[in-house]
């Protein structure tokens, strides 16, 4: 076995976060933490995402009928794993997604400059919002 149990359920819980932050991406339309071009790309991978790890949960027992995770591990694991998963959704929807948005929001048709919070990902990936927050712009 390449990874130990404590780490294969850290990355199916990773997988999983992935795609509830897609598919809640997908479901109220912030473009600039997709994955993908399109919604249906986010509700793709989002399906995808939840449903492997999911069957792999419910059928945990009989793969791992000896092993155990602590309580306290299990839910250490979690919160690192939800904690990494939200940072690589920021990362990568950033890397991936900054040319989809490289005019300002006021240049841009149909949307508002000056919307913050959740909101503000609509228009754009968090890094062109943090860097318009440290260029004053906002």
């Amino acid at each position: 076995m390449l990874l130990s149990l404590s780490w294969r359920y850290w990355l199916l819980v990773f997988l999983a976060i992935l795609g509830i932050l897609q598919g809640a991406a997908a479901r109220n339309n912030l473009r600039g933490l997709f994955f993908f071009r399109y919604r249906a790309g986010s509700y793709v991978f989002a399906a995808l995402a939840i449903g492997f790890p999911l069957y792999i949960f419910f059928n945990w027992n009989y793969r791992y009928a000896t092993s155990v995770i602590e309580g306290c591990e299990q839910a250490g694991l979690f919160t690192l794993a939800a904690l990494a998963a939200t940072l690589s959704t920021l990362v990568i929807s950033s890397a991936i997604r900054s040319a989809s948005f490289k005019r300002p929001a006021a240049q841009r048709p149909g949307l508002k400059a000056h919307k913050h919070g959740l909101p503000a990902l609509q228009r754009a990936t968090i890094y062109h919002i943090l860097r318009e927050k440290a260029n004053g712009r906002h």
